[in-house]
């Protein structure tokens, strides 16, 4: 969604084709040391680095490809193709609600994810043959799942532990959005109203 919001936004990066070698070694060298990935992207771009989701291999390795292609770093790269901006206007906007209301609402679906079955499909992926550790099986609720049938989380607390990480992917989000910079960020339930008195507010200053 990110990718899609910088290209509607602003120009997207002229990098060169990642070479089939260079990819293959970051993915061996996350492989035999996440940390080690983890400290050289720190240093070849530390504000990328603090932002990151560093749990997630793909994001931190498709930095470390963009440093090391472009010879500087990943937010310098994205930050000259936001100066770029698109000819159209855009205005951004982010529906959020309140953190009570939100809380509640992750600890819900979390409960019915676990009722209809989430853990039973992730046993049933493994037997099939499915990787623990492919994109996929590291997704929200899969990940803790597998952290469980390895033994490194006990089940009492395995619904607890999909709440706190859906948790932290919201505050992710939320920084991620403020740091893309929103024209208008509605918090409350229902947001129509609020909606619809931005859209009359736009619709007055478009002439």
């Amino acid at each position: 969604t990110g990718l899609y919001v910088r290209a509607l936004r602003d120009d997207l990066p002229k990098l060169p084709a990642v070479p089939a070698s260079l990819r293959q070694a970051l993915m061996q060298d996350w492989q035999r040391s996440a940390a080690a990935c983890l400290a050289r992207l720190t240093t070849l771009d530390p504000q990328a680095a603090a932002h990151i989701d560093r749990h997630n291999p793909r994001r931190v390795l498709r930095a470390l490809e963009i440093c090391l292609l472009s010879g500087t770093s990943a937010t310098a790269v994205w930050a000259e193709a936001a100066r770029l901006r698109r000819p159209w206007p855009l205005h951004l906007v982010v529906l959020d609600r309140e953190d009570a209301d939100l809380r509640a609402r992750l600890a819900a679906r979390c409960a019915a994810m676990l009722r209809q079955g989430l853990l039973e499909e992730v046993v049933g992926l493994l037997q099939r043959g499915v990787s623990p550790d492919c994109r996929p099986m590291r997704a929200l609720g899969y990940r803790q799942c597998n952290e469980m049938l390895q033994g490194r989380l006990p089940r009492p607390q395995l619904e607890a532990a999909i709440v706190q990480a859906s948790w932290q992917y919201v505050r992710r989000q939320r920084t991620w959005w403020r740091h893309v910079g929103v024209d208008s960020w509605l918090v409350g339930d229902p947001p129509s109203t609020q909606i619809s008195a931005l859209l009359r507010r736009l619709a007055a200053t478009s002439h």
